[in-house]
């Protein structure tokens, strides 16, 4: 397993941003405020470890933990997402990519009008986890979509702002996922095979707190 260090998230989000480039991101790459920040931020902790050791790299860390830390993880998601990320289909993911790179640089500044950046970013990582674990997850409504053991999985992806918006969030994602699976044709019908089925799919959510709690937990609820 790949040890995760700064340096390594520092030469990985290089990399990323170099596929943006690829893909004819290069403006959106330039003007992404956020991910330049996160890059200076990585290279800052990585000489500060370099030249004065952990005690240095700590200390500079502390100085601003919510700027070190979003680095770190966002940094992280995007760079362990690449892989997957290379395999999507480019007429879907360079539009998904394109809206990563915007964005406030804090998840504390964020609002309804500012989030699409990392609820995107967020849909990317599990869709990775999914694809690591050897399965093949596809973009699509209500946010990703597999299969296990022949049945169906919808699952919708939800960031809420606040403990009290995290009910209305898991509300609205039975409803995401409910529109998905009535669009799939009743059992024995129109499908090639059983797990096509809308009876027989799982509805999942996967619903990311680090907006509200900068320790990154993330939770995972399904039904």
């Amino acid at each position: 397993m790949e040890r995760v260090t700064w340096e390594w998230i520092g030469t990985g989000l290089d990399e990323a941003l170099g596929f943006c480039r690829e893909l004819g991101l290069g403006p959106q790459v330039e003007r992404s405020r956020r991910f330049q920040e996160h890059r200076a931020c990585l290279a800052e902790l990585t000489a500060a470890l370099q030249a004065g050791g952990q005690d240095a790299a700590r200390d500079l860390f502390d100085r601003n933990r919510l700027r070190a830390f979003t680095a770190f993880t966002e940094g992280a998601e995007l760079v362990e997402s690449l892989p997957f990320i290379r395999t999507v289909p480019l007429n879907i993911i360079s539009p998904k990519l394109a809206a990563i790179l915007q964005g406030p640089l804090l998840p504390t500044d964020e609002n309804s009008n500012t989030n699409k950046a990392r609820n995107i970013l967020f849909e990317l990582t599990m869709a990775s986890k999914l694809w690591r674990a050897g399965l093949a997850p596809e973009l699509v409504e209500p946010d990703i979509r597999c299969q296990v053991a022949g049945r169906g999985v919808y699952v919708a992806c939800k960031r809420p702002f606040s403990a009290r918006g995290a009910r209305q969030a898991y509300t609205n994602a039975l409803g995401q996922i409910e529109t998905a699976r009535s669009r799939m044709p009743p059992r024995g019908r129109g499908g090639p095979s059983r797990c096509r089925s809308r009876g027989s799919s799982i509805p999942a959510i996967a619903c990311s707190y680090t907006r509200r709690k900068p320790s990154g937990k993330r939770t995972s609820a399904r039904r």
